[in-house]
């Protein structure tokens, strides 16, 4: 179990992890933007998969930080076990934005693999937009020290 006093500065020391997650995003982004056509090309030597990837290097590479950032407040929720409102966050953001999303760009505007990819981001920042705002409240935290009460290790 962690202690009380671990969980009072959970909010502070996160926020470092978060800023590294956006460092590390920004370094991807960036790596995918100059090289996505050779990284690519370490996959497959199907020259058209290549071209195809290369030319979304856009898309991919300036999602990267986002990405990110999601992944890391992911793994602070369920370290919190804040279970449910992820599952929710992840609800709304697959069939309140992706969805639309999807339906719009790849079948009613045609977009293929562009409009795939364009769906995809909007996915991320769905779930961006859900769950910054649980992070930069102390919700999450209020729900772990709840559940950590709740709980009562059996007694030897």
């Amino acid at each position: 179990m962690v202690p009380i006093t671990t969980l009072v500065n959970a909010v502070p020391k996160s926020n470092p992890i978060v800023n590294a997650s956006l460092d590390l995003g920004l370094g991807f982004g960036l790596l995918y933007f100059f090289a996505l056509q050779p990284i690519a090309a370490l996959f497959t030597r199907h020259s058209e998969v290549v071209d195809k990837v290369a030319a979304l290097y856009l898309l991919i590479a300036l999602i990267q930080p986002l990405n990110a950032v999601v992944f890391v407040l992911d793994g602070i929720f369920i370290g919190a076990n804040d279970m449910g409102y992820l599952f929710k966050a992840m609800a709304v953001a697959a069939f309140v934005v992706f969805a639309p999303a999807a339906l719009i760009l790849v079948y009613w505007l045609d977009g293929g693999l562009y409009g795939a990819w364009l769906a995809y981001n909007c996915l991320m920042i769905g779930r961006f937009l859900t769950l910054w705002p649980r992070y930069r409240s102390d919700v999450w935290l209020r729900s772990f020290v709840e559940k950590d009460e709740e709980y009562q290790a059996p007694v030897n």
